[in-house]
């Protein structure tokens, strides 16, 4: 089976499947690739590889365990994909509608395995994969996962909550790269906000930069820094302060309507 079509990325994906069904056996209900292969934005040897395995109840501690050495058994072989991978573990039951204090398994690009709170952020990721993943195996993410609805955008207004909070806190602002997140992560948002549905990066921007054609230029940028296309001696805070403008625009276009709904 080639899910993505993409040679290098479906031999990963070959490999974390079998330790994962030698591993958690009828326990892994599902296996799904999402992010931006997903949705058709991903960047050869730059991307990381999104997948979310869905289980039939939360991982033990046993689990846990025998997981996270499946982890490093398929890096052993595949050292390539160091820090390019990001899989989840969720529950069926918790996929159904995601909650932000619902407690998930993760492992992601500079971080180790870990379980954290699913936090708002968790609602889009798992919207993306309901309109756009591919299932390597299982039933089809759609009947996993609740479509988002006119209602559910109260979300993204809490979610703007916390990013306001958090760029007062993360030293990873001053990275270049992470401000080329940043801004793209926001037009994702107020795409989102304005259509009523998830975008790739590549759709987001082209529509952001039409909406706010005074940050067009901004926009295509964060595309390239994203992908760390910045010489090593660029001073990567000359950008921050444009970038948290741009940041903070959409955070209060998007707070602005219906605020009280959105107050934490």
């Amino acid at each position: 089976m080639n899910p993505t079509g993409i040679t290098d990325v479906d031999e990963l994906i070959r490999a974390i499947r079998v330790g994962l069904q030698e591993t958690l056996g009828e326990k892994l209900v599902g296996l799904y690739v999402f992010g931006s292969i997903a949705t058709g934005g991903y960047e050869h040897g730059t991307s990381d590889v999104d997948l979310l395995a869905a289980l039939s109840s939360d991982l033990s501690a046993d689990d846990f365990a025998r997981v996270a050495a499946v982890h490093e058994a398929v890096l052993r072989e595949q050292s390539g994909w160091e820090d390019r991978i990001e899989i989840a573990y969720i529950s069926t039951e918790k996929l159904r509608r995601i909650q932000a204090e619902d407690q998930i398994a993760l492992v992601s690009p500079g971080e180790p395995f870990h379980f954290k709170e699913a936090r708002n952020d968790w609602f889009l990721n798992l919207s993306i994969l309901r309109e756009h993943g591919l299932t390597v195996f299982g039933p089809p993410p759609h009947s996993l996962v609740d479509p988002v609805s006119a209602g559910d955008l109260t979300v993204v207004q809490r979610l703007m909550w916390e990013w306001r909070e958090w760029i007062t806190q993360t030293d990873l602002i001053h990275k270049r790269a992470y401000q080329g997140h940043m801004i793209i992560t926001m037009c994702r948002n107020l795409f989102l906000w304005r259509n009523l549905r998830v975008a790739s990066k590549r759709e987001a921007t082209a529509w952001a930069a039409r909406e706010m054609p005074e940050w067009s230029a901004l926009i295509r940028s964060a595309l390239i820094w994203r992908e760390g296309a910045v010489g090593e001696h660029v001073d990567q805070n000359a950008t921050l302060p444009e970038t948290l403008r741009f940041v903070h625009v959409v955070i209060d276009t998007i707070l602005a309507e219906e605020r009280t709904e959105a107050t934490p």
